[in-house]
């Protein structure tokens, strides 16, 4: 029911988005074309993104099975995680780190530099819902051509696309935060193009 009223707001913005656009082209409304291009922008982004989805996948059993894939993969890695060593007296503090971490992810993502890590860790923070999963990370992060890399713990949400991406040795395009090397966000949508030197560390 969430997911189709998402779809219906994210619809109706760019509808109304492209009235507020077509009222301000008439003159007079200046102040509408902000108002106009903020909402065609976010519905438009949408409607692209969900338009492609269902293009790759047109049938409702072929959605079906991407999302019963992705889901699945995601439990068995960290299922295994967990049962190769986590211990459980750590969780809690993961959970905390994983969280705090994400809250800030959007700031560090603006105004961080840029950086490669290699995820040598992960573990479910036990946070989410039905379109992603919170998870705590553990990273060794390089920022620079011949810097050294340097261990960071922090958190991302994972979706359907990113859960692919996620597995120990898996490079990954990062933000820092020049001010505090330690607050690091992925840069999911670059990682899931981008394929180092064409390697994929998890391979070695």
């Amino acid at each position: 029911m969430v997911k189709y009223l998402v779809r219906a707001v994210m619809v109706a913005d760019l509808m109304v988005g492209l009235v507020l656009l077509a009222l301000a082209a008439q003159g007079g409304r200046p102040w509408l074309w902000p108002i106009g291009a903020v909402l065609t922008l976010m519905g438009g982004v949408f409607t692209e993104e969900w338009i492609r989805f269902r293009v790759k996948y047109p049938t409702a059993e072929a959605r079906e099975a991407y999302r019963d894939r992705a889901i699945e993969q995601y439990q068995q890695r960290i299922e295994a995680l967990n049962a190769g060593g986590s211990q459980t007296e750590g969780r809690a503090e993961r959970n905390k780190i994983a969280h705090l971490a994400a809250k800030d992810r959007a700031r560090v993502l603006r105004t961080g530099v840029d950086g490669t890590a290699v995820i040598v860790f992960l573990a479910d923070a036990n946070r989410g819902n039905e379109f992603e999963q919170l998870v705590y990370l553990e990273l060794d992060v390089r920022t620079g051509g011949g810097s050294a890399p340097y261990r960071v713990r922090t958190g991302e949400y994972l979706t359907a696309a990113s859960t692919g991406s996620a597995v120990p040795g898996r490079e990954l395009v990062v933000k820092v935060d020049p001010a505090d090397p330690q607050r690091v966000a992925v840069d999911w949508e670059k990682s899931l193009r981008w394929a180092p030197g064409g390697r994929d560390t998890s391979t070695r």
